[in-house]
C-alpha cells in the first residue's frame, strides 16, 4: 500500500479520519492525499418569481470565487495541521499531499481516483451539517463501487487502533481473497483477525463444512494465532449478538466484502442488516476480493 486517499468535508471528525490514514501510512511508508471538492454551480432566483428558479440564470462569479477561496483555506489549514503533527512526532516516512476540485462530488471523486490511483480510501461515514445525508449516501455508493479497500470512520473521538479485527464472513467463494487482502493490509500491525459467520442456513452441517474448508486454507495463520474462526448461532436479537461478540473480543474494526464482489448484502445482510452493522459505531472496512 503506497497511496491513501482521504476525502474530507471539514466535519468535526476530520482529524480522527486523518489519524487513521497517518497511522496506516506510518507502517507502510505511504502517501496520504487529502481531497476536497466543492459544488461550483449557483443559481440566482428570478426576482419576478421568488419561489422558482430561472433556468437561464447565471452563476455568481464572485460567490464562486469566495467559496473556492474558503475551501482552499480550509484544506490548507488541515494540511498544515497534519504536516506540523508529522514534524513534531518526527515522522519522516509519510508524504502528505492535497487536491482541491470543483463540481459534483461523485463525478469529481471518480476522476480523482482514476488519476491518483489510490490503494485505499479512508473517509467519514457522515458529513458536516446539512451535508450529512449526502456524504453518507456518497460513502455507501463508493463502498459498493470501489476496486480498492474503503474504510469509513464513524463519529468517534479518537483513533482506536487495529488490535482486534472482525471479518463478517458469508462463506462465499470470495472470502479467502478478502481475508488475504486484510492480512496484507495489516501485516505491519500486531493484530488478531476474527473471521465470524452468523449461521443462517437450514442445513447447519453445510455451513460448518464451509467454515472448516476455509480454516484449512489458513492453517499457517492459525498456527501463528493471527486468525480465529467463529460460527455463531444468533438469538432473536441479532444486534445483541453482534454487540456481545464485539464487546467480548474488544473489536475495533469490522471488515466485510461489498455487494459487488459477493452475496454479503443479499444473504448475510438479511440477518446482519445494514442498520445493525452501522449502529456498532466502529470503523468499517469494505474489502473487495482480488480479480
Amino acid at each position: 500500500m503506497k497511496k491513501i486517499l482521504v476525502p474530507i468535508d471539514f466535519s468535526t471528525q476530520t482529524e480522527v479520519i486523518c489519524m487513521y490514514a497517518i497511522e496506516l501510512a506510518k507502517k507502510t511508508d505511504s502517501e496520504v492525499c487529502l481531497f476536497h471538492t466543492y459544488y461550483d454551480q449557483f443559481f440566482i432566483a428570478d426576482s419576478s418569481s421568488p419561489e422558482s428558479l430561472d433556468i437561464s440564470t447565471f452563476y455568481n462569479e464572485e460567490l464562486l470565487k469566495e467559496v473556492s477561496n474558503e475551501a482552499q483555506k480550509d484544506l490548507d489549514q488541515v494540511y498544515e495541521h497534519l504536516h506540523n503533527r508529522l514534524l513534531r512526532n518526527k515522522i519522516t516516512n509519510v508524504t502528505l499531499t492535497r487536491i482541491l476540485t470543483a463540481g459534483d462530488i461523485v463525478t469529481e471523486f471518480k476522476a480523482v481516483c482514476a488519476q491518483y490511483q489510490p490503494d485505499m480510501v479512508i473517509m467519514g461515514s457522515k458529513g458536516r451539517g446539512k451535508n450529512e445525508n449526502v456524504w453518507g449516501n456518497f460513502s455507501t455508493y463508493f463502498i459498493n463501487h470501489s476496486r480498492v479497500p474503503v474504510m469509513t470512520i464513524p463519529p468517534i473521538k479518537k483513533y482506536l487502533g487495529f488490535t482486534n479485527i472482525m471479518f463478517s464472513a458469508d462463506l462465499s467463494e470470495g472470502n479467502p481473497e478478502a481475508l488475504n487482502n486484510i492480512v496484507e493490509i495489516f501485516a505491519p500491525f500486531k493484530y488478531k483477525l476474527h473471521c465470524v459467520h452468523f449461521m443462517v442456513k437450514i442445513d447447519k452441517k453445510e455451513e460448518i463444512e464451509e467454515m472448516e474448508f476455509m480454516k484449512r486454507q489458513f492453517a499457517g495463520s492459525i498456527r501463528y494465532k493471527r486468525i480465529a474462526f467463529h460460527l455463531i448461532q444468533p438469538g432473536r436479537d441479532t444486534q445483541k449478538s453482534i454487540d456481545d461478540f464485539i464487546r467480548e473480543n474488544n473489536i475495533d474494526l469490522i471488515a466485510f466484502q461489498p455487494h459487488k464482489y459477493n452475496i454479503f448484502y443479499r444473504k448475510f445482510m438479511k440477518l446482519v442488516t445494514k442498520k445493525n452493522l452501522y449502529s456498532t459505531n466502529i470503523p468499517l472496512l469494505a474489502v473487495p476480493g482480488r480479480k
